[in-house]
């Protein structure tokens, strides 16, 4: 499967330096299992709603593979429910 792997979050003020810490880790175990994998992680604060958005990214050298986007389904670190789309790029 081509395209990158995005997957978002929301965790309260005071879980977020643990929760982006638990992420680091994550994608760090990834990137060692998967030659060439690229990742990156966002943070946005959104005071209306007193949390945190967290956005991690995962872009594989040539494809997604299914045991890549399986591992990133399955991640349980995460105290909340995490949304994972994959796209295409266009560009």
């Amino acid at each position: 499967m081509s395209g990158e792997i995005f997957v978002y979050w929301r965790v309260g003020p005071e879980a977020a330096p643990a929760a982006i810490a638990a992420a680091r880790d994550f994608q760090a175990a990834l990137q060692a299992s998967h030659p060439g994998l690229a990742v990156r992680l966002y943070r946005r604060v959104d005071v209306a709603r007193g949390q945190v958005t967290v956005m991690e990214t995962y872009a594989a050298p040539d494809v997604v593979s299914e045991a890549l986007l399986g591992r990133v389904r399955e991640a349980a670190w995460c105290p909340a429910e995490r949304h994972v789309e994959v796209f295409e790029a266009l560009a």
